[in-house]
């Protein structure tokens, strides 16, 4: 099944998660594989498709690998401020369900 064309932002997103991930992968010990793990994914394959953008982010896995990755999910897709207003009681709005 072919995946839809990314829109801008989407594209953006997966430039600026794979940024993220060139900085930190090595900082953190982290491989694909270790990744798709951490975030309950089948395989490493399922963390690639994010990162080199042939599959659009969802909020889900952007507040997974933002935990993973020590980054606020807003470093991955700053959009998510429009699509999440902040909630009483924390500072931002994004509160990750384990906090």
């Amino acid at each position: 099944m072919a995946t839809r064309e990314l829109r801008t932002f989407e594209k953006e997103a997966a430039k600026r998660l794979q940024a993220i991930w060139d900085r930190k992968k090595k900082s953190l010990a982290l491989t694909q594989e270790k990744v798709a793990k951490l975030c309950e994914w089948q395989a490493q394959s399922s963390f690639n498709v994010y990162l080199t953008g042939r599959t659009p982010l969802h909020p889900e896995a952007i507040a997974r690998l933002a935990k993973i990755l020590q980054v606020h999910p807003f470093d991955i897709m700053p959009e998510l401020a429009e699509m999440f207003p902040p909630r009483a009681g924390t500072a931002d709005g994004v509160q990750l369900s384990d906090e």
